[in-house]
C-alpha cells in the first residue's frame, strides 16, 4: 500500500493536481492506451488497491468487507472503462505511464552511450497489491521476517517482522514460475542487468505469523526442503 507519512501525501496530492490540469491529453493518447492494454495484468490490480486503500482509510485489506477478495475478473471490471473505479484509478495508470516514458527514455540513453544499468530485485515484495490480488501464490497468515540473534554479550535481539507475504514456492513451480519470469521481463524493459537482492530468501526465509511485530516465534521455511536423511546420505550432519 501507499507509504505513510506527510512527505509522500504532499507529492501525491500535487501529482494529482498535475493529473487533473494536463493528463487528459496523455490519457486519450494511443500510447497511453497501448500501455494499459499491454501492463493490464499487473497495473490495474495495483491501481486499484492504491484507489481502495484510500476509500477504505486503510492498506489493510482484511477491513475491506466486499473488497476484502475479488476474482480478476471482478479486479478488471472494477478498473476498465465504465468500471466503478475506473476514474480514480486513471490517475495511477497515468502516473505509471510517465514513469515508464522516463525510464526507457534513461534506459536508451544509457545503452547508447555504453552505459549499463543495473537493478536490484528483492526476493521478497513489499507490495500488498500482489498478494491481494493474487492470492494463490501467498501462503495465508505467514509474512516475512529476521531471525532473533545472540550478541556477543549473550543478549537475544528478537530479530524483526518485516510484513510482507510469504510466497508459496510449490504453487509457483506448478505454474512454471511465470509470476517470476513476469517480473524479470518487466525489468527488463529498462535495465541491462538484474541483481537478485536477498539471495537466501529464493532458498529458505524466515516465516512468521501474520501480524508479529518482531521475528520471535517465527520458523524456516524452505521452498526445496532438505531432509536429515539426505543430509546423512551426504555425509553432512543437521
Amino acid at each position: 500500500g501507499a507509504p505513510p507519512g506527510k512527505a509522500w501525501a504532499a507529492k501525491v496530492a500535487l501529482l494529482k493536481r498535475t493529473f487533473q490540469d494536463t493528463g487528459r491529453s496523455t490519457v486519450e493518447s494511443d500510447g497511453f492506451a497501448t500501455f494499459v492494454q499491454d501492463e493490464g495484468h499487473w497495473l490495474k490490480p495495483y491501481a486499484l488497491f492504491e484507489v481502495l486503500c484510500e476509500d477504505k482509510g486503510t492498506s489493510d485489506a482484511s477491513q475491506w468487507g466486499d473488497h476484502q477478495r475479488l476474482t480478476p475478473t471482478q479486479i478488471d471490471s472494477l478498473s476498465s472503462p465504465g468500471g466503478g473505479k475506473y476514474v480514480a484509478c486513471r490517475f495511477y495508470y497515468w502516473a505509471q505511464y510517465l514513469l515508464h516514458l522516463q525510464l526507457k527514455k534513461v534506459s536508451e540513453h544509457a545503452r547508447r552511450k555504453g552505459v549499463a544499468l543495473v537493478c536490484g530485485m528483492p526476493c521478497a515484495t513489499g507490495d500488498r497489491s500482489d498478494a491481494w490480488s493474487r492470492p494463490e501464490f501467498f501462503r495465508d497468515g505467514r509474512c516475512l521476517g529476521s531471525p532473533p540473534t545472540a550478541t556477543a554479550g549473550g543478549k537475544v535481539l528478537g530479530g524483526t517482522s518485516w510484513g510482507c507475504a510469504s510466497y508459496d514456492w510449490e504453487r509457483f513451480g506448478r505454474e512454471g514460475y511465470g509470476w517470476w519470469l513476469g517480473r524479470l521481463k518487466r525489468l527488463s524493459t529498462y535495465f541491462h542487468g538484474v541483481r537478485l537482492g536477498g539471495a537466501l530468501g529464493y532458498f529458505r526465509v524466515w516465516e512468521l505469523p501474520a501480524g508479529a511485530r518482531t521475528g520471535l516465534g517465527g520458523r524456516m521455511h524452505a521452498c526445496n526442503p532438505i531432509t536429515k536423511e539426505e543430509l546423512d546420505t551426504a555425509g553432512l550432519w543437521d
